[in-house]
């Protein structure tokens, strides 16, 4: 019976260390994705993902969506895979996003809230003369009203079964009728994430 026992709680660990090296890895496989879509969405980013990306799931939407694609870009998509992806995106993750992350930007929990200068510059990690840049940025952000502050809002990836191609919603909506948005595709190539393009854009 002891024996038993003690193989009973070897598989448990096994177990455990499995499960932690799975989601370790999934992170490592879309971390340069994040790393490449948070660099081009300025220095501010919401810390609270965005919760649905608001796309019809009806066969002729999705039609629509993969004409869109190839019109805008010249690149086109599997039904099957954009399907799938879209159907997903009605459930995203919205665990909140981690400094550890989105790295080349700072994470916003209110529009409310000011930036601390002190705890940016020690995550950011720059030389003092490319942080005078960001000093200014982070000055005016704390000076505007909230109502224009320009925040960045994302929508954690939506992977195809292959892991292969994604879609990530991006808005930075502001000052009432400022800013837009899009859902754009990514496919993994040749070791790289690249944005095939919006399936869904919008101004406000």
């Amino acid at each position: 019976m002891t024996a038993w026992r003690s193989v009973y709680k070897f598989g448990i660990v096994v177990i455990i260390i499995l499960l932690q090296y799975e989601g370790k890895s999934q992170l490592n496989s879309y971390q340069p994705l994040i790393d490449s879509v948070s660099k081009y969405c300025g220095l501010f980013i919401s810390n609270s993902p965005v919760r649905q990306m608001r796309l019809d799931t009806s066969d002729v939407d999705i039609l629509a969506y993969q004409s869109d694609l190839k019109e805008e870009s010249g690149r086109k998509i599997g039904i099957d895979t954009l399907s799938e992806l879209i159907k997903k995106s009605t459930r995203c993750d919205t665990t909140y996003w981690l400094d550890s992350e989105i790295k080349d930007a700072i994470l916003i929990k209110s529009r409310n809230e000011e930036v601390d200068i002190s705890a940016a510059v020690e995550k950011m990690k720059r030389s003092s003369q490319r942080f005078k840049k960001m000093e200014l940025q982070i000055i005016k952000f704390n000076e505007s009203n909230p109502v224009n502050r320009n925040i960045f809002y994302l929508s954690r990836p939506i992977f195809d079964a292959s892991k292969t191609y994604a879609l990530i919603y991006k808005d930075n909506g502001h000052s009432g009728l400022a800013g837009g948005g899009s859902v754009d595709v990514y496919h993994f190539e040749n070791g790289e994430w690249y944005n095939l393009g919006a399936i869904s854009r919008w101004r406000h």
